[in-house]
């Protein structure tokens, strides 16, 4: 299991690690997902393994709906 997050990790290591909400925000912060300091523990987690598996910095879809509105 990984000990810090990286770009480069797998999607298993993630998912098998328990992360902090700092560490995601720093983290997300790093890898350009938008408004990173500013999203819950669960939509940092999903643009994380969105992250992971495109290699593409978005917002996860249910927080692009809800902040549009």
């Amino acid at each position: 299991m990984a000990d810090a997050l990286s770009a480069t990790m797998t999607l298993r290591d993630f998912e098998n690690g328990y992360w902090y909400l700092e560490q995601l925000k720093n983290f997300a912060e790093r890898i350009g997902i938008p408004a990173a300091k500013k999203l819950r523990k669960d939509e940092l987690e999903k643009a994380i393994v969105a992250f992971l598996r495109t290699g593409k910095a978005v917002l996860p879809r249910s927080v692009h709906c809800a902040r549009r509105a």
